[in-house]
């Protein structure tokens, strides 16, 4: 199972609501070993979130009023991965 986590993508990722309030979903995941030294939550409205990174893990709040959103995670060359 574990050599298939990150068979497809460099990062996973899961949402959950924050209890007491619906305007924000909390993302968190694992980024696949040093690959990944950067991750950014891209909006549909436009506006970027640096997602912060620490230890192979990440967990950012993201406005559920500006979803959908994308994840993108970079390398240590700021390539797209």
């Amino acid at each position: 199972m574990r050599a298939d986590l990150f068979a497809e993508n460099p990062i996973t990722a899961d949402m959950s609501l924050m209890s007491g309030s619906d305007e924000f979903e909390t993302v968190s995941g694992l980024a696949r070993s040093d690959d990944v030294s950067e991750i950014t939550a891209f909006l549909a409205t436009g506006p970027s979130i640096p997602v912060p990174l620490a230890n192979n893990t990440f967990i950012v709040k993201v406005p559920r009023a500006r979803q959908p959103f994308r994840l993108v995670a970079y390398d240590s060359e700021h390539r797209v991965i």
